[in-house]
């Protein structure tokens, strides 16, 4: 199989913003992935505006530098999310609004309107098949059947499902429905360790399920009542009392990831991704306060995301010397979901890194 062209651009200092706006200006207009961009097209700038208490998104006034290069286009730029199982700034359109504008994105900095794609409490979704094995169909973001061109633009971090997290997680569960992301999770379901639980109730308090109880004077996960969205983890952040039991469905969740990718990318015409390989936490963004395991990488761009992960991930363990991502989450292996996403089609783990 042909290798897949990765474009990367390095970055010494991330804190920069000024080096930030042209490496990523660099790298929009010498790949020339944005080509293929027409007049009048819708399209969706796919991010993700961070969480309460977190600072590891991308630089709103980095994506202005990309917005604005689609508007040079005469197409129709807009960034967009969908909202989240757990409870939070992101569980519903209103409050993700208020947050990312809180976070920079409004449009007097982006110069893009910011568009949640599920509707305001996650009920603008519609089901489209996918030749899975593991799914038939999937539950989506409704407008994503109207985009005509989709650019994701994903912060490299560690993830508790896939171990890394970039362009393939980005697409997978950003544009699930609710529903969508719950299918995606069902198979990993949490339990408590008691001997770190400290029964502080945060979990209690943000299961969307109320699926936690108090019993014997710990915090008890009914699993039955459990969806698998991995909220309580988030929630435990301080004490860590919270395990994934990861050789019963971390590898089943991980390929139904990659099939929701499969299915979502199929239904947009033209697809761009970049990874923003700056600042790498050891978790997503949406937990707060994660440790920064690497950081003054670069950006990188491919119109294949599987060669843009997995080249990623190779550069960010270069930076590390060392895998970084399984010291957080031993179990958690990338690869399987890089090997799964080069199966069903969805790219080429074979890549030229071309340097710009």
């Amino acid at each position: 199989m042909k290798k897949s062209k990765v474009y990367f651009t390095p970055i010494d200092d991330s804190k920069d913003i000024n080096e930030l706006k042209s490496a990523f200006g660099k790298i929009i207009t010498q790949s020339g992935l944005l080509n293929n961009v027409g007049e009048g097209e819708f399209t969706a700038i796919k991010l993700h505006f961070g969480e309460e208490d977190t600072d590891g998104y991308v630089n709103p006034r980095a994506i202005k530098v990309l917005v604005d290069a689609i508007k040079k286009k005469n197409a129709k730029p807009f960034l967009t999310d969908t909202n989240v199982l757990y409870k939070g700034m992101r569980s519903n359109a209103v409050d993700h609004l208020n947050l990312a504008y809180s976070h920079g994105f409004g449009y007097e900095t982006t110069g893009a309107p910011l568009i949640i794609a599920d509707g305001i409490f996650g009920e603008n979704e519609k089901s489209f098949s996918v030749k899975g094995h593991h799914l038939t169909s999937i539950k989506t973001a409704a407008p994503i059947q109207y985009f005509d061109n989709m650019i994701s633009v994903a912060h490299c971090t560690g993830h508790m499902n896939t171990g890394y997290a970039g362009a393939l997680k980005n697409i997978c569960m950003g544009f699930a429905s609710r529903a969508g992301k719950q299918i995606q999770h069902t198979s990993t379901k949490p339990t408590i360790n008691g001997d770190k639980c400290v029964l502080c109730k945060r979990c209690m308090d943000l299961c969307p399920e109320n699926a936690i109880i108090e019993k014997n004077g710990k915090a008890f996960i009914d699993k039955k009542k459990c969806t698998g969205c991995s909220e309580c983890i988030i929630a435990c952040f301080k004490h860590f009392a919270v395990n994934i039991s990861w050789s019963e469905g971390i590898r089943l969740s991980q390929e139904k990831m990659v099939e929701y990718a499969l299915g979502i990318l199929s239904q947009i015409k033209n697809k761009v991704f970049f990874n923003f390989a700056v600042h790498v936490t050891s978790d997503c963004d949406c937990m707060p306060k994660s440790e920064v395991i690497a950081d003054n990488i670069g950006i990188l761009a491919s119109a294949d995301p599987v060669a843009l992960d997995k080249a990623s991930h190779d550069l960010i363990l270069a930076k590390m010397g060392k895998d970084g991502f399984k010291d957080r989450y031993p179990e958690a292996d990338c690869k399987r979901m890089f090997e799964y996403a080069g199966q069903m089609g969805l790219g080429n783990m074979e890549y030229i890194l071309q340097k710009i």
